[in-house]
């Protein structure tokens, strides 16, 4: 049996996918430039039990309303539900106490349409607390790290690393494959020969 024929092929498109590979740097340095500032806060040790305060309503137009009672706050999760207003955000707002003494308001870096990231109290009805992370110089602006709300198995602060974990995979990604098809490119390997061939004449009668 005679062996298939090949034909030599070059893939090419070196530069093309090389700019594959740059762009998934570019990727993983967005994605770094958003988690980053987040690690520094928990690895410089500034975290520190909260407890909720409040809640915030900002509307399309940025107007603000406190809400600063359960009843407040469920009354207007039924409302805005009925109505299916997306318009409106709720945030929450912590206070909590430094290291020396100071005690300190922020307000959660995500928001949520329809309801609150989590119940403003807990089962007991007080304040609900969580476990925040503070910037030092500027202690109003926090993160939240992944975490289980105290007295449950809720788990919470995951979108806090989702958007920037999943720029950084995607530009892994495309490093990854933008590399090795570049490395292949100008590389010349051996394919089937498909091009049809005459079968050799007509049968004859």
């Amino acid at each position: 049996m005679s062996e298939q024929p090949t034909i030599p092929y070059t893939p090419g498109y070196a530069l093309a996918k090389l700019g594959l590979a740059v762009f998934g740097v570019i990727l993983i340095g967005l994605g770094l430039t958003k988690i980053g500032p987040i690690l520094a806060m928990g690895l410089a040790g500034n975290s520190v039990m909260a407890e909720a305060v409040r809640v915030v309503l900002v509307d399309a137009s940025d107007q603000e309303t406190a809400l600063v009672t359960d009843a407040e706050v469920k009354d207007a999760e039924r409302r805005l539900g009925e109505n299916r207003d997306r318009s409106v955000v709720f945030y929450l707002e912590y206070r909590f106490t430094l290291p020396d003494g100071r005690r300190v308001e922020a307000r959660s870096p995500i928001g949520q349409v329809l309801k609150p990231l989590h119940p403003f109290r807990d089962q007991d009805g007080l304040p609900a607390t969580l476990r925040l992370w503070y910037d030092g110089a500027h202690p109003e602006r926090i993160a939240m790290p992944f975490q289980f709300l105290p007295g449950t198995w809720q788990p919470f602060g995951f979108g806090t690393f989702f958007i920037a974990g999943m720029l950084v995979l995607f530009g892994a990604v495309a490093v990854f494959m933008g590399l090795l098809l570049w490395w292949h490119a100008g590389r010349t390997i051996q394919m089937p020969d498909l091009t049809p061939r005459d079968g050799g004449g007509a049968a004859g009668h």
